[in-house]
């Protein structure tokens, strides 16, 4: 099941800017939206895009997690699941992200990667 938004904290209506908090399953996250039309309720059927990601590699880790980072406040480091290498598709559980920077050359297909990134934006 897609990601659901569970909140809408508005930092400029004037702008049409919002942090948004998605939930998919166990997965929670706190994204940047713009311009947002989203509501409390609203399922997120979409790829989510991962902006200044950094330190991509392969992971020996099985589970697929977001843990916030101090970085920022929309910063986290990621472990996902590889969908298509070539795309940069990746899930954590059913939330889709594409990553800014190319994955690693010889990982494949339902392997998992790690990342860190400063914003993910719906």
């Amino acid at each position: 099941m897609p990601p659901t938004v569970t909140a809408v904290k508005w930092l400029s209506w004037e702008a049409r800017e919002a942090e948004v908090r998605l939930r998919a399953g166990r997965h929670e996250i706190k994204a940047f939206c713009h311009p947002c039309g989203l509501r409390e309720g609203d399922t997120v059927d979409w790829v989510l895009n991962v902006f200044e990601s950094r330190d991509v590699m392969r992971s020996d880790s099985i589970a697929e997690d977001f843990i916030p980072s101090s970085e920022g406040p929309y910063a986290y480091k990621v472990f996902g699941r590889v969908v298509d290498a070539k795309k940069r598709l990746v899930t954590v559980g059913e939330i889709r992200l594409t990553v800014d920077l190319p994955l690693p050359g010889d990982v494949q297909q339902g392997e998992t990667v790690q990342f860190v990134c400063d914003r993910i934006d719906v």
